[in-house]
């Protein structure tokens, strides 16, 4: 063998005991600058405070009530487009049709509640629950921090809850 070729592999062996050693002492072995940034990105984000809850997409569980025991939801939330507006996109599953909870109520109305104190909630959408017990909205919202709730209603355009809460949960961005 010659010199040139016991050189290289000679620096090949000390570059694995090298990157074998770093990782040993949970350190990271040497990366391409991109790789680099991209970890220095990521554990920016694994030690950034825990009230930074803003990613990009997040999907929020819906708690139920007894009323409802069947009954699944969940949240989509994601940033707008460039309007600093919240998109909200809302999916209910195995929700009972609403004549089924009282014989006068013939809507699942979605509504948002700020966190902010004497807030009023908003009526910010209906939810037709079709032959599958399953139904969607998906609606904007200029709130970071609120609270989403379903409740069944006689209109689609009830000004304010008249029912218990259904379903509900809490966004914070």
């Amino acid at each position: 063998m010659s010199m040139k070729k016991i050189g290289i592999v000679s620096l090949s062996i000390l570059g694995f005991l090298g990157a074998s050693c770093a990782m040993r002492e949970n350190k990271s072995a040497p990366q391409p600058a991109e790789t680099q940034a991209n970890t220095q990105t990521n554990n920016a984000q694994e030690n950034a405070p825990a009230s930074v809850k803003a990613p990009l997409f997040q999907t929020v569980p819906m708690q139920t009530s007894d009323k409802v025991p069947a009954a699944q939801g969940e949240v989509k939330v994601s940033e707008g487009n460039n309007s600093g507006n919240t998109t909200l996109d809302v999916t209910v599953k195995h929700m009972a049709q609403p004549d089924r909870i009282a014989d006068n109520l013939n809507t699942y109305v979605v509504w948002e509640l700020s966190t902010e104190a004497y807030s009023q909630p908003h009526n910010i959408g209906a939810i037709s629950v079709d032959q599958d017990e399953t139904g969607h909205l998906q609606t904007m919202t200029p709130l970071k921090n609120f609270q989403v709730f379903v409740t069944a209603e006689n209109s689609a355009t009830a000004a304010r809850p008249t029912g218990d809460k259904l379903m509900w949960t809490s966004i914070s961005k």
